[in-house]
């Protein structure tokens, strides 16, 4: 009898030795090219990330629906952005020469993070989840998109033989400064797939053109319009508004999630 409940004692003791150990071994539930997070309702959040490989063990799992582990990607985001708009342009300009002055950039983009700066946003109450992270990720592409085309239109204006593809990639990153704006963003990819740059040299010239001679706003807008069948009033929106050396493209605001003005393609 006593050999018996010293086996039943051993035996038991083993399986609830097996249920804390497993119980608490999180990193074999981390998928690959993943991390987790450990959210504990007594111990709070862990500051250690969990990666797939290396053993982690939190006490937090023995107490049934006291700990959650949250997984994130580790894979590079991807993504192809298209940012487009219409520089500001004297109307009697667009009438004369027929161009809007459209600009259109289309962009591949591959972002990297690692654990510990998931840890650090999840910490901040940035992210929560997954989809949160991937939300975040394609804000900031939204946002590098944006710098570049806009880096590439003021370099189009200062100087007129200006190509984006001359611009090495280091440069553009120095440019823009964006690790002092997301220091735990990598950009891996930052490719321009295609692109319409408005014609500043012509724009220049016409601003110069009337910026000598005033009385030519006047003298030009009637013909035009009425070359054009454009009704009167052409002539109250030439007043130069907009011209093509005061032109600063917008910047989409880092600290706001609001959509800019691009789209994914």
């Amino acid at each position: 009898m006593k050999k018996f409940l010293f086996i039943l004692f051993i035996a038991i003791f083993l399986l609830a030795s097996a249920y804390v150990f497993l119980s608490g071994w999180t990193q074999i539930r981390i998928k690959p090219d993943s991390c987790g997070i450990v959210k504990s309702k007594l111990g709070g959040l862990k500051e250690k990330p969990v990666l797939p490989g290396e053993f982690s063990w939190h006490w937090d799992f023995i107490i049934p629906k006291n700990a959650k582990l949250e997984q994130f990607s580790l894979l590079p985001y991807s993504a192809e952005k298209s940012i487009s708009g219409q520089s500001p342009v004297n109307e009697l300009y667009t009438l004369l020469y027929n161009d809007n002055m459209n600009y259109s950039f289309d962009f591949s983009i591959s972002l990297a993070i690692d654990s510990e700066a998931i840890v650090k946003l999840t910490q901040k109450n940035i992210i929560s989840s997954n989809d949160d992270l991937k939300q975040y990720l394609d804000h900031v592409a939204d946002y590098v998109c944006q710098l570049t085309a806009s880096y590439y239109l003021t370099k189009a204006q200062a100087d007129p033989n200006f190509k984006p593809e001359s611009v090495k990639r280091s440069e553009l990153i120095r440019a823009l400064s964006l690790y002092e704006e997301y220091p735990e963003i990598d950009v891996a990819v930052l490719a321009l797939r295609d692109y319409k740059i408005p014609n500043y040299t012509l724009y220049n010239k016409f601003q110069n053109m009337i910026l000598q001679d005033p009385s030519l706003l006047h003298s030009l807008s009637p013909k035009v319009q009425s070359d054009s069948g454009v009704g009167t009033g052409a002539s109250g929106s030439s007043s130069g508004s907009g011209g093509a050396n005061s032109y600063t493209p917008p910047v989409q605001n880092q600290n706001s999630y609001e959509e800019p003005s691009t789209q994914e393609l």
